[in-house]
This record gives structure tokens, sequence and C-alpha cells, in this order.
């Protein structure tokens, strides 16, 4: 048996344990489980450049991260891009923020659905903006640092889109289903940052907020939002967490477009 099948039984075998009526072997299998995690996750950093780029986000800017992942892809929600087209309909040279937008494929896929708007992409990770700002687009698409002011200057914006940005470790947090989200993404991290959405969207203006930690109606802002009439049927987007940071039950529903009243 090659070395890489062995290493897979062994993770089987300590994953299975987890769940043992025998409390000496579900703890010891947990902390083998934590163990084996933690170090995957120090190889990851070591032969992956942009895991390795958050490193330093992690150290210096921790108050200000959201997710610590640069994954990313084209049209990953063809869904919510056709909702917010035909909410737009007819309206033309449109202001739109991309938060979050990673290497700019989501701004590039907001291009080829708002072809006349100019598409502000904000991302915090250095490594991310270069292989942005290195791409060849039109002059109606700017990349900006993660800076607030720098944004707010932008603004104020017709939409907002913010897609799998406002969590921490959804993977992880899905497998293991922690009693208390504080200490892996606060609250008042997730609900600082929809305040900042409510005062640079313009009234009437839309806010896309899909693939979160939390929910837009337990923000403290939550009152100056209506959902979106006619919103696709999205399905579950990762376990949600209460404004007390403890989970909601799996019945508890979380919208993802929203109207600014």
């Amino acid at each position: 048996m090659s070395p890489a099948r062995r290493l897979r039984g062994l993770k089987d075998a300590i994953k299975a344990r987890r769940g043992s009526s025998n409390p000496l072997v579900r703890s010891g299998a947990r902390t083998l489980h934590s163990v084996y995690a933690a170090l995957l996750e120090v190889g990851d950093v070591a032969t992956d450049p942009m895991r390795r780029s958050f490193v330093p986000l992690r150290w210096f800017r921790e108050a200000e991260l959201h997710q610590a992942s640069g994954d990313t892809g084209f049209d990953r929600y063809p869904a919510i891009f056709a909702a917010s087209r035909r909410y737009f309909e007819g309206r033309r040279n449109l202001n739109l923020l991309s938060f979050g937008c990673s290497t700019g494929e989501e701004v590039v896929t907001l291009r080829n659905h708002f072809q006349d708007a100019f598409i502000v992409g904000v991302e915090i990770n250095p490594r991310s903006l270069a292989i942005c700002r290195a791409q060849s687009l039109d002059d109606r698409i700017v990349f900006l640092a993660s800076d607030r002011d720098s944004v707010w200057r932008r603004g104020p914006f017709d939409a907002i889109f913010c897609l799998a940005v406002l969590q921490r470790h959804p993977s992880k947090v899905a497998r293991d289903a922690p009693a208390n989200l504080a200490p892996i993404y606060p609250f008042a991290r997730f609900d600082d940052q929809i305040r900042q959405f409510e005062r640079m969207l313009k009234p009437g203006g839309l806010l896309v907020v899909h693939a979160k930690a939390y929910r837009v109606e337990d923000s403290t802002v939550a009152d100056r939002f209506l959902p979106l009439e006619n919103a696709p049927f999205l399905g579950p987007d990762g376990p949600k967490y209460g404004p007390d940071e403890r989970p909601l039950p799996t019945s508890a529903t979380a919208g993802s477009l929203f109207v600014k009243a």
C-alpha cells in the first residue's frame, strides 16, 4: 500500500472515531484530527503562494479581514447575476462595487452582465490585487485596495456584491459545527461591514450578500433593507449563526438579495 493511501486510511480511521461512545477514544480522535488538520494547513501555506499571501494579513490586519481565502471563479452564482440584471433592466451607467473581488473573475462576470457600468473591485490581499491590475480590462473598471476612505470616494453605489466573503473557514465551520463562532469570526465584524454597505448604497440600490456566516436580517441595519421581490431560490449557503454567535436552527432561512428602502 502506498504511503498516501496509508495516510488517507489513518485520516478516515481518526475521523470515524470522533463520534465514539467512549469519551477517551472520542477525545483522543478529535485531538489527533485537529493536529492532522493543522499540519495539513501548514503544508498548504508552504506550497500555495495564494494561501501564503494571507499570512501577513492575519498577523497585521486581522480586524479588517473576512474570508482568508482567494478561491473564486467566473459566473459562480449565475442566478444571482441574472436576477441583478433583471432588477436594473433599462438602467444605464450603473456604479457597481465588487467587495472582496479576489483575482478579478467576479468583476469580469459583472462586466458581461452590465456592459456600460462603472465597476469598482476591492480586495485586501496585495497579491490578488496585483493579479487584478495586471489584466487588460476596460477603462470603466478600477481595482482598489481595501481601504474604507478610498472605497467611499467611489460611491455611492447602485449595487454592492459581496459573495463568499463575510465568513471565515466555511468548510471547517460546516464540518465542526462550533458552538460559538466568535473566536473564528465575530458577529461585530460582519455587522460593521453591513453597516458600511448601507451607507455606501443608494436608496433603491441592491445589496447582494451570499455565502456568509450571519444573516443580513439580523444586522443592526436590517430595517433599512427589503428582500428583493421574486428573488431566485438559491438554496442553503452554509450554516448560519445569530448575533449571539450561536448556531441558528437548520430551518432558519437567510436572504441574499436586498433592496435599500
